[in-house]
């Protein structure tokens, strides 16, 4: 069973990153500073149902 701890986690620094561009969308948030809005940015990668949640974190962390 996957760790149920990284869903408040992950919420969190969500939450912590996103309100400091609030006038974007979550799916503008999400390309823009997690996946990358080009596929020439150091983190673009458009498959996010493949990411595992560890992943996730760790680029929120750097956003």
């Amino acid at each position: 069973m996957r760790e149920i701890e990284r869903i408040d986690r992950i919420c969190k620094l969500l939450k912590e990153k996103w309100k400091k561009v609030p006038d974007q969308r979550l799916g503008q948030f999400l390309i823009n500073h997690i996946f990358g809005s080009n596929p020439h940015h150091p983190r673009y990668d458009s498959y996010i149902f493949f990411k595992e949640d560890d992943e996730i974190e760790e680029l929120l962390k750097l956003a």
